[in-house]
């Protein structure tokens, strides 16, 4: 469901996009600074909007691609998504206000700069808290060197001894160890912010005494 509003949404905006840069007939009533003729103005407008029309056609693309390969979006693509609904929101703050004022009709353009901003803010909500894409490499624990193998060179990739990370079917966690596993490797951003992934074993810790079984289990990064 999160994958499908990460697409759905990059597909609203980037479409809102086009059809505000089309539709917007403040292009044409732009003041024009001392220098700069109406066209220069009006052709800056349209470019920085076609950048903003091709950064979101990007997005729509890698959010297709991650729910193709059953991911969640990336931590880039979340943070680019968060930071969207913030700038949509300082964008809504002054649109309101030229509305109250009556410095801005309500029209077709301004319900649809609205409409951006709701997208804008729910995308940006899910982004804030959706989680990584689970993955075993995560969890591989380094592989002892065998006794036969002798000290690996620094800065070679080959032997067995530079082999740090084992196989997939050695790097998946044991028999009844899913439930174990360190929920900071699929933390959201909300979930690393507030420290809420500690949550469940915090509860368990104040109902009795926490046991070896309770604790997760070590991430490739921590383990030494």
């Amino acid at each position: 469901a999160l994958r499908a509003v990460n697409v759905v949404g990059a597909a609203l905006l980037f479409a809102g996009t086009v059809a505000e840069l089309v539709l917007d007939p403040e292009q044409d009533r732009m003041d024009v600074p001392p220098g700069y003729s109406q066209g220069a103005v009006r052709g800056l407008y349209l470019a920085c909007g076609s950048c903003g029309a091709a950064a979101w056609a990007c997005v729509l693309g890698l959010a297709l691609f991650e729910a193709r390969c059953g991911r969640n979006a990336g931590r880039s693509t979340r943070l680019w998504l968060m930071l969207s609904a913030l700038l949509a929101c300082l964008r809504f703050a002054s649109d309101v206000e030229r509305l109250a004022t009556g410095s801005a009709p309500l029209d077709g353009v301004a319900r649809a700069r609205l409409g951006v901003f709701a997208v804008s803010a729910v995308v940006g909500l899910v982004a804030l808290c959706q989680p990584d894409s689970p993955s075993d490499a995560a969890y591989a624990q380094p592989a002892a060197p065998s006794p036969s193998a002798g000290p690996a060179s620094p800065g070679r990739g080959s032997g067995h001894g530079a082999r740090l990370l084992p196989p997939a079917e050695e790097a998946a966690p044991a028999e009844g160890a899913e439930g174990k596993r360190n929920k900071e490797a699929t933390a959201s951003f909300w979930s690393r912010f507030t420290f809420s992934w500690l949550s469940g074993i915090l509860w368990l810790g104040s109902r009795r005494a926490l046991e070896q079984s309770d604790l997760f289990s070590l991430q490739t990064a921590d383990a030494t």
